[in-house]
């Protein structure tokens, strides 16, 4: 319910076909790693229209050391994922002039809501700050129009979703609501000498950065662009490519700012509780890495744009050697970090080890913030509690979330039967042969709790039920993407309907 299972039919389709779990969510990676690297590619090819720069874009970026170890390390699987479509997010804003620069941005805003909401949590903190600073060609009116078309339609889009999670997000108190880290905030920052590491070690370190390859490249194009003539980087042609430039190498050093542990987070949230609970959203500084990773690439792919673009032939023979020197460099070294890393990975003393492959894992309640408030998630049994001597349970099966189960209730008042499900707002109980609602409640340690009136018999099936509202926002969804599929074949644009709805309300 809090997290949408869309990108999970992949592994699930490798598992009916007769693979392990670990064989599918091993394909999942290597899926993974393909669609970043082939998305990362194509939106740094829209932006720098080169082959050679977006594959190095794309290089950089699939290989960027946070990546890799919240693949291998924090095995964050809806981070990782959401990874994948924040290149599209960025040629949506770069393009959003353009004839299809929201429709960019709407994919890759999609990608990330159906992946990891934390992550479109951080893209609306760096864009808010973005508005604020180019406020002035936020509010240009093609501008604006096309951020409101993404916004339209990314809601529309996801609507299946969204709604459902609001809905229990909202309707029902989870430890979510007061959680708060067990330790400082700035505890899992990263010391400052860490960021200028080629490779990782394993999990024990704690220290999650984009590597040291990254971090050189970003600092040598902004050495590069302030100390260029005007006629080379700074060129009227490459106007765009200078704002893109100066804006992603902003936000990049703020993000990579934003993740140092002497940043007092800790005193800042002391402040008000709204920053505090703010603070706390991102549960860890070294999340910010995701920001610094995507717009360190993007701000070498574009100073090597603006090289490439450069028109002035004398400076090009100054620079014939230098930037495509410094630039496999920079690749050369993300490929021996990268390396380096699996080499730790698979020899050194790595946390995750014991873990082995054919081994069951036993049942464990770890991450407990979307469990009822007063839920202790350390109480896992799976036996069926009753708490009324004379509520008599017969022939009880239980499938997932589905219970069948025969009960009579012999007292004369109600009676109650609590079952092995912590209680959301979502499960609905009724009488197989009357159809009749039975009432639902809270029971021992959040469980769902069937309260059974007096003098009942029968068979009691207890399920998820979905609400028509989420069935009409799937609907909603399914119409809004066909709806602009065929736009898409048809070549017709929002604009040119506005257009016509206008002319034909000015003939009425």
């Amino acid at each position: 319910m809090f997290y949408s299972d869309l990108m999970l039919y992949v592994p699930a389709a490798i598992t009916l076909l007769g693979y392990s779990i670990q064989t599918a969510y091993k394909c999942y990676i290597v899926f993974i790693n393909f669609l970043t690297a082939w998305i990362a590619y194509k939106s740094f090819l829209k932006i720098s229209r080169n082959d050679k720069i977006a594959l190095m874009g794309a290089f950089l970026y699939s290989l960027s050391l946070y990546r890799l170890i919240d693949i291998y390390v924090r095995c964050a699987v809806g981070e990782y994922t959401a990874l994948t479509f924040l290149p599209l997010v960025l040629l949506g804003i770069y393009q959003i002039e353009e004839k299809n620069g929201w429709l960019y941005m709407a994919i890759g805003l999609t990608g990330c809501i159906q992946s990891h909401i934390l992550v479109c949590v951080m893209i609306a903190f760096f864009f808010l700050l973005f508005s604020i600073i180019k406020i002035k060609w936020v509010l240009k009116r093609r501008v604006l129009i096309n951020f409101c078309k993404t916004g339209v339609v990314t809601l529309l889009w996801n609507l299946w979703f969204i709604i459902p999670f609001l809905q229990m997000y909202l309707s029902n108190g989870y430890k979510i609501h007061d959680y708060e880290t067990n330790w400082k905030f700035e505890e899992k920052g990263i010391p400052f000498q860490e960021i200028f590491k080629l490779y990782f070690n394993g999990s024990n370190e704690g220290y999650f950065v984009m590597g040291f390859p990254l971090l050189l490249g970003l600092l040598l194009a902004i050495i590069f662009f302030i100390s260029s003539k005007n006629r080379t980087f700074k060129n009227s042609k490459n106007k765009k490519l200078q704002i893109l430039f100066r804006t992603s190498a902003f936000f990049a050093l703020l993000a990579l700012f934003l993740t140092m542990n002497f940043i007092p987070y800790s005193r800042l949230g002391s402040i008000h509780k709204l920053i505090n609970r703010i603070i706390n959203i991102f549960e860890f500084p070294f999340r910010f890495m995701v920001i610094a990773s995507l717009l360190s690439t993007t701000a070498i792919v574009s100073v090597c744009t603006m090289w490439k673009k450069n028109s002035v032939e004398e400076d090009r023979r100054k620079m014939k050697w230098a930037v495509p020197a410094i630039a496999g460099s920079i690749v050369a070294l993300m490929a021996l970090g990268t390396l380096m890393s699996y080499w730790k990975l698979l020899t050194g003393e790595f946390a995750y080890v014991k873990n082995y492959e054919y081994s069951a894992i036993e049942y464990i309640m770890d991450m407990d913030k979307w469990l009822p408030l007063n839920a202790d998630q350390n109480d896992v049994g799976h036996e069926l509690l009753i708490s009324s001597d004379k509520v008599l349970v017969t022939d009880y099966a239980k499938k997932y979330t589905n219970i069948v189960m025969d009960c009579e209730n012999r007292e004369a008042g109600d009676g109650y039967v609590d079952v092995p499900l912590f209680y959301y707002p979502c499960y609905k109980a009724v009488d197989l042969e009357t159809k009749k609602l039975l009432p639902l409640t809270y029971g021992a340690n959040e469980r769902v709790r069937v309260v059974i009136p007096s003098g009942y018999q029968g068979t009691i099936v207890l399920k998820v039920s979905e609400r028509k509202l989420w069935r009409i926002m799937e609907l909603v969804s399914i119409l809004s993407i066909l709806i602009i599929l065929y736009m898409i074949m048809k070549d017709i644009s929002i604009d040119s309907i506005v257009h016509r709805f206008r002319k034909g309300k000015q003939v009425l």
